[in-house]
This record gives C-alpha cells, structure tokens and sequence, in this order.
C-alpha cells in the first residue's frame, strides 16, 4: 500500500476511449499505482479485520488475491479479486491481449471477468492499449 499511495500520478484512460475498437486482442498497460497481491492466505479477510470493518475471517485455509491501487482522489483500495483474476491480471500486466489472458485464467468465470473489468475501466486503472498482430500476441 505504501508503493501504490507514492506510485506516479497518472491519468488512466476514459471508458469512452476504451469502448471503441477491439481491446480484447490488444496489449493493455496499467497505471503505476495499481498492484495485483497474490496469496495463500485470506488476505482480504484479514485486512478487513484488521482496519476494523468485519470479524475475522472463518476459513484461514482460504487463498485470495487483491488488487490494490489508488484512485483520482487519493484514496487506498484493497479489493477481493475473482478467483482466476490474479492470473487474468498477472497475463495482462506481461503483455499477454486480454481475450489471450482470459483464455489460460484458470477458475475465471465470466461473471468474475467482468466485475474485474469494469473495476479496471471505472477506476482509470488502464493507462494505455497498444494493438497487437495476432501472429505476436505471445
């Protein structure tokens, strides 16, 4: 958390700029303020817990991973991610297009995907989307 709040200040791409085109097949890169934390631990269970906001977690056994990063106004996230979406991301921020990353995402549901998605689209957390010819998309 303290590498995302003194990250560079970048301004992330708008929702309009990435609705059009075809960003499925192109290489995404994201704003230095964000960071994926993968786990073997409950690690969003245990940071809730420890800032105050719930009981502690049931279930240690429990992996989770987070995405933490820093919005327009300054402010820390730690978000659960999907289950399959450290590894959607993880794809994604080594240069692999989207539609390739979503494909190997172990335990990626569609559902999971898109609420990863917009999170990423709705928090400027994209900083630019490169094309990519399908023949150097690995």
């Amino acid at each position: 958390m303290n590498e995302i709040g003194h990250a560079a200040d970048e301004t992330g791409l708008s929702p309009a700029e990435i609705a059009d085109g075809h960003i499925e097949d192109e290489r995404l890169s994201f704003v230095s303020a964000m960071q994926i934390v993968r786990s073997d631990w409950p690690l969003h269970d245990l940071y809730r817990y420890l800032s105050g906001q719930a009981p502690p977690p049931a279930n240690m056994t429990e992996a989770q991973s987070l995405l933490v990063y820093r919005d327009g106004d300054y402010q820390l996230h730690c978000v659960n991610m999907p289950k399959g979406g450290d590894a959607l991301m993880v794809d994604m921020m080594t240069g692999t297009p989207l539609a390739e990353a979503a494909e190997t995402a172990e335990g990626l549901e569609e559902t999971g995907m898109v609420e990863l998605f917009s999170l990423l689209v709705q928090n400027g957390l994209i900083a630019a989307r490169t094309p990519c010819n399908k023949k150097d998309s690995t």
